[in-house]
């Protein structure tokens, strides 16, 4: 389920914080609004891992399943790379894109589908290449966020729009 907060929501919500702010529950919502994280992975958290100034939370290598340190939230421009299993962009959603199309994302979750053949595009984020575009039967979904891609988030627009 997504929520989205509406333009009125968010001075309730900042309201909230600094009303609570040496409470627990303002300090936990005020990361989760920051790293864009769901509640469950902000209680895991640990404030040694936590820069409220960069906005940035790393987690160790003892926490992630590649021993590398990570960060999140992924926010920022990356370039789309062909997952092994596929040549390049032909047909479909990526039809008629660069070698290595830039795009933008903003997300803190990074799903890795069952089946490797509904990847269509990674990206290399913090020393990982994670899931960017996938399709199952005719259901596409992208981590990135194709409205904010300039020419080429309208190119794959467009191409959603073909199929």
């Amino acid at each position: 389920m997504l929520a989205v907060i509406q333009d009125e929501q968010q001075s309730l919500i900042a309201q909230v914080i600094d009303d609570q702010r040496e409470g627990i529950a303002a300090r936990a919502l005020e990361l989760t609004i920051l790293c864009a994280t769901r509640t469950s992975e902000t209680l895991l958290a640990r404030w040694s891992e936590i820069d409220l100034a960069q906005r940035i939370w790393t987690l160790p290598p003892s926490r992630t399943k590649n021993g590398k340190p990570h960060r999140i939230p992924h926010i920022g421009w990356n370039d789309l790379v062909a997952p092994p299993h596929r040549p390049g962009w032909e047909g479909g959603l990526l039809a008629g894109l660069p070698a290595r199309p830039s795009v933008y994302f903003v997300h803190s979750f990074a799903p890795v589908p069952a089946d490797e053949k509904h990847r269509l595009a990674d990206c290399l984020y913090d020393g990982r290449q994670i899931s960017a575009a996938i399709r199952s039967g005719n259901a596409y979904g992208c981590q990135f966020h194709p409205e904010k891609s300039g020419p080429v988030g309208l190119r794959i627009v467009e191409n959603f729009l073909r199929l």
